[in-house]
């Protein structure tokens, strides 16, 4: 039985609740397990060392306990990406794999020097919204991708941009693919409709709506692709088993240490959501995507 190790800035939080829970509860329940967390300061919630109790945990003083004792690593602070480079980095030079929740990095200079840490050391690194593992992509992917070239994807959901564009975004990447190439804002007030140019046949679409609770209204998430000139798809998207889905990557990762996600495509995430960041200041106007 592998042990993972958590390390968060408050342990008793949505992301690492539901992943211990898939890893217990998954059909890999009797090869990883969660021996180990550290939380850096109490949020809401339980302490950690209620939290610990509850769940059968080993508390820890320090994020460099949790890589000595640990098999693998996940980092959480979901809310806090310009964090996850320190209390990761211990981790990624302990060729243990680890898990960096979304969204993945700040900005794009991070993204890349974590990545290169994690090379150098060759350390396995992993990093998703649960979106990625939506049943209605994983699908698409398995029936369609290796004799149908995505040519267009649109996507659309709830929320603002910096908090919750990387949902969208890890819609769109493992569905038409890395090498955006600029970008454009053509949403107004509370919308953000951001364009994405790939300097090729392909286009797309991220659409944000911020939902307005007011009125008891709620955005869902939807796809919409077209393959090649001939096909066209568009889903809703059933969120109900996506934290299984990523359970279950999340634990082959721990255990094998294969990287379920290409490092391209966890640095063109960050690329969409900087551009975007510019994009939206700027209305109507391209922005080069840094490469």
């Amino acid at each position: 039985m592998k042990k993972a190790g958590f390390i968060d800035i408050s342990i008793d939080s949505y992301h690492p609740n539901k992943c211990i829970a898939g890893l217990r509860s998954g059909k890999y329940k009797d090869k990883i397990d969660v021996g180990f967390a550290y939380e850096e300061k109490k949020g809401g919630g339980r302490s950690i060392d209620k939290w610990c109790e509850d769940n059968k945990v080993k508390k820890m003083t320090s994020p460099q306990e949790i890589v000595n004792a640990a098999d693998a690593i996940a980092v959480f602070a979901p809310d806090n990406p310009e964090r996850h480079f320190e209390l990761a980095e211990y981790a990624l030079k302990s060729g243990k794999p680890t898990f960096i929740d979304k969204t993945f990095a700040a900005d794009v200079k991070t993204a890349k020097e974590i990545v290169a840490l994690a090379e150098q050391y060759k350390t396995p690194i992993f990093s998703a919204s649960a979106f990625r593992f939506a049943d209605e992509i994983w699908n698409w992917n398995a029936n369609y991708r290796g004799t149908n070239r995505v040519t267009f994807v649109s996507t659309r959901g709830a929320e603002e941009w910096p908090r919750y564009s990387i949902h969208q975004i890890e819609m769109v990447i493992p569905m038409i693919g890395v090498g955006v190439k600029r970008v454009m804002q053509v949403g107004k007030n509370n919308v953000v409709a951001l364009a994405l140019d790939y300097g090729d046949d392909r286009s797309g679409v991220i659409n944000c709506i911020k939902t307005n609770s007011k009125y008891g209204l709620n955005q869902g998430f939807e796809i919409n692709a077209v393959f090649g000139t001939e096909m066209a798809l568009s889903k809703q998207l059933t969120s109900g088993t996506v934290f299984n889905r990523l359970a279950e990557a999340q634990a082959e990762f721990f255990i094998a240490g294969k990287e379920p996600v290409p490092h391209e495509e966890i640095i063109e995430g960050i690329r969409i959501i900087d551009a975007g960041n510019k994009a939206i200041q700027k209305p109507y106007t391209w922005i080069e995507v840094e490469q």
